[in-house]
């Protein structure tokens, strides 16, 4: 059963087609978070579709990739990461007007 679920999970993270795989998603977006982390900057802002953000938010919190698929995002919300202290942290989620889903 949890092979199952994890295979759900990863196809909810991959784009459909050719995309790139899970692990290529997690490589590039691994580069994306070094980079941010090592910059210097107390702020830095970026824009992407849907998946790409929750992979990358995974990756921020040192998560699998696949766990994504339970951090929904809606359209036009705005989502921070950050640190509680010293760990890496979902500092908000899907921050805007909701709506009914």
């Amino acid at each position: 059963m949890a092979d199952l679920d994890t295979r759900r999970a990863r196809s909810r993270t991959r784009t459909r087609g050719a995309g790139e795989s899970v692990d290529d998603v997690a490589a590039r977006l691994t580069r994306v978070v070094d980079r941010v982390r090592s910059s210097g900057l107390e702020r830095v802002l970026i824009f992407g579709h849907g998946h790409a953000l929750r992979a990358m938010a995974m990756l921020w919190l040192g998560l699998p990739v696949d766990r994504g698929a339970h951090f929904p995002l809606y359209t036009g919300r705005v989502s921070v990461l950050g640190y509680e202290k010293t760990s890496p942290a979902l500092v908000a989620w899907n921050v805007g007007e909701l709506y009914e889903v």
